[in-house]
């Protein structure tokens, strides 16, 4: 398997989590069993405190899809066939 399939895999799979963690803290909000003594934060600081995991794993998937990218175009020398 090569490793642009395994990141695309990788890839989606935190796509997946990241869209349940998204929907988890929105129906958290609206569940009936909800305590009205329990304090709960502001949803629109509770939907970005959700987004900052998004945006630091969108970033390192970036830097991972460049070097993987990068690799595949020049790989290194020791890893070269010899005709």
């Amino acid at each position: 398997m090569s490793a642009a399939v395994v990141f695309l895999v990788c890839a989606a799979a935190c796509a997946v989590a990241h869209v349940a963690i998204l929907v988890s803290s929105v129906s958290a909000r609206t569940s009936a069993g909800a305590s009205a003594q329990v304090p709960h934060p502001g949803a629109v600081s509770e939907f970005l405190w959700a987004l900052v995991p998004i945006l630091a794993l969108a970033l390192v998937l970036t830097a991972t899809w460049s070097r993987v990218r990068d690799q595949h175009q020049h790989p290194p020398a020791m890893m070269k066939v010899a005709q």
